[in-house]
């Protein structure tokens, strides 16, 4: 029998599959297909599994982009792929110092980062604390748009914008005239001894 492979659900991309051709009756093929691609307006398709035409094939793993299948009459063999969701990760006021995180990897000196997941999944995500921009200023994180915590998850439903805010502090110094270590100094509450 003739197995035919196809896919459906990729915009205008096509992803590489692997299997197709004759078959000896009741005898297995192997199938393959990748499990996303981007399209040329840069939307990411994931895989989702396997369907048939006629229905009622027998996969292995029908989940699965790589399994098995047994052949027992012609197959169109479809690999469906779903449109996954964008987080796109970025800071505000924008700027590049510092960095972003998302699932186990780091990115220094960026103002954003985007990522595709499928519909569903959680993505754990963080953004730098402080932002030096020079000995005298910085940029301080001050919460999400969503969240208050530096580190923090979310799951994805749909395209989101998660956006880190940051306010812009200055450094000031207090001395005393003339310098001395006697007495104390204040600042917001908390008290400085032996400082000049």
């Amino acid at each position: 029998y003739w197995l035919e492979l196809a896919a459906t659900g990729t915009g205008s991309s096509l992803p590489s599959l692997l299997g197709e051709g004759w078959f000896f009756a009741e005898s297995t093929a192997s199938i393959s297909s990748d499990g996303e691609v981007i399209s040329s307006d840069g939307t990411h398709y994931f895989f989702n599994n396997w369907s048939s035409i006629p229905s009622g094939a027998s996969f292995d793993d029908a989940s699965s982009s790589s399994t098995d299948l047994t052949i027992d009459q012609h197959y169109t063999a479809i690999a469906n792929f779903v449109r996954g969701v964008r987080l796109l990760v970025k800071k505000s006021p924008i700027h590049s110092r510092g960095w972003l995180y998302s699932d186990g990897s780091a990115y220094s000196d960026v103002d954003s980062i985007a990522v595709w997941r499928m519909s569903g999944d959680t993505v754990e995500i963080a953004a730098s604390s402080i932002d030096t921009l020079s000995s005298d200023s910085a940029y301080l994180f001050d919460g999400w748009n969503f969240a208050e915590d530096e580190t923090t998850s979310i799951v994805l439903n749909g395209d989101f914008d998660a956006v880190a805010n940051y306010f812009l502090a200055y450094r000031t110094v207090i001395t005393k005239l003339p310098a001395e270590t006697l007495g104390t100094m204040a600042v917001d509450g908390t008290t400085y001894t032996g400082e000049s």
